[in-house]
């Protein structure tokens, strides 16, 4: 059986005790199998472990658990975890070859002189060639890249993990950023590097002739081809391998960047667009100072314009996308009688490229930032001339009168396919955590209980690198799981409210005491946190085929932080 697990994070010394028997109440299935006692098995849960707060890069170590029967001593990597180091993740498949979900493959890192005894190096650490889980050098390459870490970049842009197989990690290759002649990072004369995350130290890294800004995926889950940037001109490059030749597809480009579906999370986490199908659409802003949405196919084919941007300050968001369409929210702000006038245009582009995107709908006097989508809907924060804000629901077909409603509920937590997820600010306040439909009709609510550890899978069996959240984790404080008030239960639940308790292996509640809430999501196997007033903080592994719970570790003096 197949098994999809979640690495939870809890803050606070968190007591799970046996709830006499496992019983469910409150109408909510159990899904724990019968008989033994084994918690879930993980291939790995690396951590960071933080001994002082706030948590500050550089004062952590990083552990990991190797493939055994939880709880079990954890594995130092790093007592101190290097500024540059990226997890590694690769697509699970069953015997079919049908997408199950995104497993840790290993770690690639770049140690500078100051930890070790000569010069820089990139290292990785291969999670699933065995228990030693010691580095091995991949690169000659010696020179820090521009970027220290993801969360203080000082210029440049941050080392993108991509594979050349969904399925297998050892494929995947590195892109990182040098500074050029002018000794700056962020600059015109960057220089962008390959290097293989199965080199050796001997291999000389591939320089490329500009950044990588796409990257686009047959239907068996291979790199079928990357999209460069060389000075102003576009290039399509099919060979993979050495990333040479190709063809100039463009010219007369100042900068471009990928267009990414603001519902789907990647395989190894943001960066460069992996495209919508076998297509990629790119923003390009070229020597006229227009800004500019273009389709590129699987052939590398470029098309016709398909929208120009209102003014040079456009913003355009990020993008929803269905079966048929791309969506945009273009935020611009137009002079009218010598005042800036806050607008925002609804936009809708066929994915096939094959005739111009339209505006379907403009809303004047507020902006909108998308923060999500539905099956028919997009979700936006509304910002208006007047003052204040709200959270909105746009249809992603507009007809007639621009069509906008406010969301009654606030600010959704998490937003699937079919489903709004509505967290309290204060849970022990009194106000429930509430589900409802894409249109925001009622489906269920939950007294001082908080959504949250969002779960994301493969958008589809086929093979493609898109995570999308299909359930969405419950601490439940409403007592109806033989807890006491203000005690939580932990389930599960999609957006139909099929809601499930998680128990311990031997099918016993686990009750969390005091006050714990979960909050944040990530790529699966995911992460949710729980917290309490102490803030120190564990983490628990999370069965979702068997429907269990169990602890990982156990140490209040630590603050502790699964990666992904």
């Amino acid at each position: 059986m197949k098994r999809q697990l979640l690495a939870v994070l809890v803050i606070g010394l968190l007591t799970a005790c046996g709830g006499g028997g496992g019983g469910s109440s409150g109408g909510e299935g159990n899904g724990s199998s019968s008989g033994g006692s084994t918690p879930p098995v993980l291939s790995i849960v690396p951590f960071m472990a933080y001994t002082q707060l706030p948590p500050k890069n550089g004062f952590s170590s990083l552990m990991v658990l190797p493939a055994t029967t939880l709880p079990s001593p954890a594995t130092q990597i790093f007592a101190k975890v290097p500024p540059v180091s990226h997890m590694v993740n690769q697509l699970k498949v069953d015997s079919s070859g049908r997408a199950l979900g995104v497993e840790h493959a290993g770690l690639v890192h770049f140690d500078d002189a100051s930890s070790t005894a000569t010069t820089g190096q990139w290292s990785r650490i291969d999670f699933t060639a065995g228990t030693t889980l010691a580095p091995a050098i991949i690169s000659a390459d010696t020179t820090p890249p521009c970027a220290p870490d993801e969360i203080f970049t000082i210029g440049g842009v941050p080392p993108q993990i991509i594979a050349r197989t969904l399925t297998d990690a050892t494929s995947s290759f590195v892109i990182y950023d040098l500074p050029g002649a002018d000794g700056t990072c962020g600059t015109a004369d960057d220089v962008f590097r390959v290097l293989n995350y199965s080199g050796t130290s001997a291999e000389a890294p591939i320089t490329l002739d500009g950044p990588i800004i796409g990257v686009m995926y047959d239907a068996s889950g291979h790199l079928a081809s990357v999209v460069e940037q060389v000075a102003d001109t576009l290039r399509f490059i099919s060979d993979v391998k050495s990333f040479s030749g190709g063809k100039t597809i463009t010219s007369g480009v100042l900068s471009a960047s990928s267009i990414t579906d603001i519902a789907t999370l990647q395989l190894n986490g943001a960066g460069i667009s992996l495209g919508f199908g076998q297509q990629l659409f790119l923003l390009v802003f070229d020597s006229s100072r227009n800004t500019t949405v273009h389709r590129i196919d699987a052939n590398g084919n470029y098309s016709p314009t398909l929208y120009t941007a209102e003014t040079q300050g456009s913003l355009l968001t990020q993008a929803a996308t269905d079966a048929s369409n791309l969506y945009l929210l273009e935020e611009y702000a137009p002079l009218e009688d010598g005042v800036q006038r806050f607008t925002t245009n609804q936009i809708q582009i066929p994915l096939d490229g094959s005739i111009p995107g339209k505006v379907t709908a403009t809303f004047s006097g507020e902006t909108m930032l998308l923060q999500g989508s539905t099956t028919h809907n997009l979700i936006a924060q509304a910002s208006f001339q007047a003052g204040g804000y709200a959270y909105v629901r746009l249809p992603k077909v507009q007809s007639g009168v621009p069509s906008s409603t406010t969301l009654s509920n606030g600010q959704p937590s998490y937003i699937t396919a079919n489903g709004l997820f509505f967290n309290p600010a204060n849970p022990s306040g009194g106000a429930p955590a509430v589900l409802t439909d894409e249109n925001e009709v009622p489906i269920a609510s939950y007294a001082q209980s908080q959504w949250g550890g969002t779960y994301y899978q493969p958008a589809s069996a086929a093979l493609n690198p898109q995570m999308i959240a299909t359930q969405i984790l419950l601490a439940r404080g409403d007592g109806s799981n033989g807890s006491s008030p203000g005690n939580d239960t932990l389930s599960v639940a999609n957006d139909r409210n099929q809601l499930t308790l998680l128990t311990a292996s031997d099918g016993s509640n686990v009750i969390f005491s005091g006050e714990n809430f979960l909050f944040g999501s990530s790529v699966s196997p995911d992460t949710g946190i729980l917290r309490d007033a102490r803030f120190s903080q564990d983490i628990f592994a999370v069965d979702f085929d068997r429907h269990i719970v169990a602890r990982v570790t156990n140490s209040p003096s630590t603050w502790e932080y699964p990666l992904n």
